[in-house]
């Protein structure tokens, strides 16, 4: 869903996380920076369809009211 206000553009998506650490909760939301937007591997099994969320050591995740 794409959006535009007086300080920044983008596009909110909804994603599906693979969480091995429990620091994401289910139903929550989530502000995440810095990862990497890539297409998918088909040579890998994936649950999206057409592009993958790769987090780096740069990756910024924390929690938002949104």
């Amino acid at each position: 869903m794409p959006y535009k206000n007086s300080r920044h553009e983008g596009t909110f998506r909804t994603i599906i996380l693979a969480n091995e650490e429990d620091s994401l909760k289910p139903n929550k939301s989530y502000y995440i920076a810095k990862g990497r937007l890539d297409r998918i591997n088909p040579n890998y099994y994936s649950i999206h369809k057409e592009v993958e969320l790769t987090f780096t050591y740069n990756t910024i995740i924390k929690a938002t009211w949104h």
